[in-house]
């Protein structure tokens, strides 16, 4: 599956934690509000959006007892995958490639300069641009490679229950295939992927993908058990704005991702949720 590095996806779920809150503020007698006023005990006031990078909350709905509650919005198209984590902020075992970054910008930068006499038009400016662009891609995928074979047992464990941790009270996915909200609750039932329960993690083996890996939980009897998460070592805005050949982005960081594979199948086995059809 490709991954997209332009920003799109970003903007797509953005556009959608908007449109859901306005859906919500509109259509106030819906099955979702009425499951979160049966569960705090009060009926549902205003939805208001949140988002932005300092928070996991995309949404704060405000109850009639004035008891505010955070609501994570995911975009689901019928296929692919939605974040649980976008983070710059990084395990020290990752952190460590961020020289080996800087140094591959300043060499390609040189290499830029060097190629750059005889260059006479927009055209071949282009091609040098997407020429560098590739061999520092292959570079900047091989290093991400390395390190994130490099994460432990431990590492992983501690991302997942951080997630968790952190995480709102409430997951609500616009399931767009089949034209239905639902709102699924952060219980340990729901969530027992990102807990350890006696289980050690590792990465999935790839012969492809080197900045992307499934993450396998252990059990304690040897068994291998497909958690359907999956953990992304890359550039937030690729390649193109690390090296300064992007009008969109002038710069680009390592962040990691962990992204749940299989929605239908999170949403299938999730015992404490609600569904609210919009056809």
């Amino acid at each position: 599956m490709p991954f997209t590095t332009d920003g799109s996806a970003h903007a797509g779920g953005i556009e959608n934690e908007i449109n859901t809150v306005e859906y919500m503020n509109s259509n106030t007698s819906n099955l979702i509000n009425f499951a979160l006023a049966a569960h705090h005990r009060s009926a549902v006031g205003t939805w208001s959006h949140q988002g932005g990078t300092g928070t996991t909350a995309d949404a704060t709905v405000t109850l009639e007892n004035d008891k505010n509650v955070d609501v994570s919005i995911k975009n689901h198209k019928g296929s692919g995958t939605f974040d649980w984590l976008n983070t710059t902020h990084l395990p020290e075992e990752l952190a460590a490639v961020k020289p080996h970054i800087d140094a591959l910008r300043a060499d390609m930068k040189r290499m830029k300069a060097e190629m750059s006499d005889g260059v006479e038009n927009e055209d071949e400016l282009d091609g040098l641009h997407e020429f560098i662009s590739e061999i520092a891609r292959e570079e900047v995928a091989n290093l991400f490679n390395t390190y994130i074979e490099r994460l432990t047992s431990e590492n992983i464990g501690y991302i997942l229950s951080a997630i968790y941790a952190n995480y709102p009270e409430w997951i609500l996915i616009n399931d767009k295939a089949n034209k239905k909200y639902v709102l699924i609750h952060k219980s340990k039932s729901n969530m027992a992927r990102f807990f350890h329960n006696g289980m050690r993690f590792k990465l999935g083996v790839t012969d492809r993908a080197k900045t992307s890996r499934q993450i396998i939980a252990m059990n304690p009897d040897g068994r291998d058990v497909n958690t359907h998460l999956r953990i992304r070592f890359v550039l937030n805005n690729g390649v193109t704005a690390l090296l300064g050949f992007s009008s969109a982005n002038r710069s680009s960081t390592p962040v990691i991702k962990i992204q749940q594979d299989d929605v239908a199948d999170f949403i299938s086995s999730a015992t404490e949720k609600t569904e609210h059809s919009y056809a």
